[in-house]
């Protein structure tokens, strides 16, 4: 993985981790929603979030990276079609970063070296 990919996907998953302290549904941020979430979906989301972390710091796979960030955003589109009436700008930025982690494993090249 190149520098400037590793840099990009941590860029990304950093706002994406920084977006759970924003308020998401009733003035209530991600962190503190987790306490009201009785699936444990929000937890689940955020674990996935530090994950993705270490695998960027670390590990560097591509593809872990990637169904790890899928996996994600597909939990998180669940939790946003499921309470789509109350949701506030805290949310749908995760939901951006969770994109832009898939632009960046997608859209930059693999180091072939």
């Amino acid at each position: 993985m190149k520098l400037y990919q590793r840099f990009f996907l941590l860029g990304s998953n950093i706002f994406t981790l920084f977006c759970f302290c924003l308020p998401w549904m009733n003035g209530y941020s991600g962190l503190a929603y987790t306490q009201y979430d009785e699936s444990g979906s929000i937890f689940i989301i955020f674990i996935i979030s530090l994950i993705i972390t270490g695998f960027i710091l670390f590990w560097c796979i591509r593809i872990f990276i990637l169904v790890i960030t899928y996996l994600g955003l597909f939990i998180l589109l669940i939790f946003l079609f499921i309470n789509l009436d109350d949701i506030e700008y805290g949310l749908l930025l995760t939901v951006a970063g969770y994109i832009l982690t898939i632009a960046g494993v997608r859209f930059f090249p693999e180091n072939r070296e």
